[in-house]
């Protein structure tokens, strides 16, 4: 992997973690990290014997976006710019957009949900001879028949070519440039929070699995102060198994209709997964809890030794509930 940037990457040489990805955040951010995980994504999908294949597609409609419009989807927000964010007025020509474009995505999400042979789809939307539309990656499996997906009528756009990708010919410069965050074109990531919530009508913190949950982490972080150098392998067993718990009641009670209506409707960059497994090689590491003095640190002569048995774990799935401002894309986790 010369590609990668060794200055912000390394793989961790020793330790329990050996082998796998460190970050060090002093050096780089989601911009960096987003393309080479989602590199990893694609290279696991591989492994597990699924398909990618790369659906170029050119615009099936006629509605112009106004420039006022434009300029606002193609400009990041922050959360200090949420408030002013919420009060834009989108016009008719984009709300049919909007529309049209969940309509078009519910075509494909019922085929995942229904056939099971979806696993992940991607959207990246892109103005092409100034009509909105946009590309898709498709990770599925062996048997899927693709003219599941040519033979829909969709509204927006019409494929135009397929690109069957393998594991030599998915390179990380593939990734690096369509992940690439300072430069996507559409930018309409942001959900409001009194939207959302109406996804989820129950309270989480009432729910048995988050209070057995939170046990389980009041627990760690009491082991961590008592003795640093400890082996927390069974307790973290324990706390995945419990946040999956958690995870499967809240999809059980979540108005995932509703859910996928509120998203798809945004004109920026979208990651549905649908199969648990693609995510299976999608865990790193950082530096966040020694750069903020939670960790024990050893300095020798030549700078900060980092002990690898303690770094902040995360997964692809987190960055996007932990950073989705920097992101500028929404994140779909539909796993079946």
């Amino acid at each position: 992997m010369s590609e990668i940037n060794n200055n912000s990457l390394i793989i961790i040489p020793e330790g329990k973690y050996k082998g796998m990805r460190l970050y060090l955040e002093d050096k780089c951010g989601a911009e960096h990290i987003l393309p080479i995980e989602m590199f990893y994504l694609f290279q696991n999908a591989f492994k597990n014997n699924y398909k990618v294949f790369f659906l170029k597609c050119i615009p099936n409609h006629s509605i112009i976006i106004p420039e006022k419009d434009l300029n606002f989807l193609k400009t990041a927000i922050n959360k200090h710019d949420e408030e002013e964010y919420l009060k834009h007025y989108f016009s008719n020509n984009v709300l049919k957009i909007k529309k049209l474009q969940h309509l078009d995505i519910l075509e494909i999400y019922k085929i995942a949900i229904k056939k099971n042979q979806i696993s992940a789809f991607f959207l990246h939307p892109v103005l092409n001879t100034n009509f909105y539309c946009f590309n898709m990656f498709l990770i599925v499996k062996n048997n899927f028949d693709l003219n599941e997906i040519l033979n829909l009528n969709l509204n927006l756009i019409k494929i135009n070519s397929i690109i069957e990708y393998h594991p030599h010919t998915l390179t990380l410069e593939i990734t690096k440039n369509i992940y690439d965050l300072l430069n996507v074109e559409f930018k309409d990531y942001i959900v409001p929070y009194s939207e959302l919530k109406k996804t989820r009508p129950y309270d989480v913190f009432n729910l048995q699995e988050k209070k057995d949950l939170n046990i389980l982490y009041d627990k760690k972080n009491e082991m961590r102060e008592n003795n640093f150098k400890k082996d927390f392998s069974e307790i973290d067993e324990r706390i995945k198994i419990s946040k999956k718990k958690l995870l499967e009641k809240e999809a059980e009670l979540d108005d995932m209709q509703l859910y996928v209506k509120l998203f798809s409707q945004k004109l920026c960059t979208q990651i549905f997964i649908f199969d648990e497994i693609i995510l299976n090689d999608t865990i790193f590491f950082t530096n966040f809890i020694q750069l903020v003095g939670s960790a024990s640190v050893n300095f020798e002569d030549d700078g900060i030794n980092i002990n690898y048995d303690e770094l902040q774990h995360y997964s692809l799935k987190d960055m996007y509930f932990n950073d989705e401002y920097r992101l500028y894309t929404v994140f779909h986790s539909v796993c079946h």
